[in-house]
Formats: structure tokens, sequence, C-alpha cells
């Protein structure tokens, strides 16, 4: 239920476009059901083409990663537009390194787990 409310979210915050990618398809059919307009495969090699088509060429104005995953992050960067954002809510572990340069990111302020 909590992906769900990730959806219901975007759905009341009036998002035209909420686009879900997931691994199981079982969860991409659900946030179907609750209203996502587009549910994409994490492994499709034309994720990111699937995500600009969806966008009208635009890409992303927001990504969620909820996962904490290098990988996960880099594909939450490369779909969004110019000026997009990206939120970070998993938690990649201690000793983990962004998957961008940090010049990219200037002089936007984005937090990263500092390691201890």
């Amino acid at each position: 239920m909590e992906r769900a409310n990730r959806v219901w979210a975007a759905l009341y915050l009036k998002v035209k476009t909420v686009i879900v990618v997931d691994l199981v398809p079982s969860r991409r059919d659900l946030a179907l059901s609750h209203g996502a307009t587009h549910a994409f495969d994490g492994r499709s090699p034309t994720l990111l083409h699937d995500i600009q088509h969806a966008t009208e060429g635009l890409g992303a104005e927001y990504a969620v990663e909820a996962t904490g995953v290098e990988r996960v992050l880099r594909t939450a960067w490369e779909c969004i537009r110019n000026l997009g954002r990206v939120v970070s809510v998993g938690n990649p572990g201690p000793g983990s390194r962004t998957p961008f340069e940090w010049v990219v990111l200037l002089p936007v302020l984005f937090l990263w787990p500092y390691e201890n």
C-alpha cells in the first residue's frame, strides 16, 4: 500500500503524467489501477526512451527514487528534464558514492548522507 500512497499523492497534486518504474509486474499493475498513467519495467533497455516518449520528449519534471540503489538514482537523474528535480528518499548506506559529479549539481542544494 505504501507505493500506492505515492501515486495518490501525485494525483492529489494534480500531476498530469504519473510514471511508475518497478521490477515487479504486480506492483506496476497496482500503480496503474490506482491512477498512474504509465508503468514501466526498470529492466527495460528502452526505459529512458519510454519515459521521454511519455513526457512528450521533455523528460520528467520530478523523479522520486526510493531504493538507495546507485543505478536507480542514476536513472532518475537521466530521466528528468532541464531544471527537473530528483528526490531520493532511499538509503544508499554508509560509504556509498553519488552516481554523478557534484559539479553537475552546482548551484543546486543537494543533501547526501554524510560518512561518519
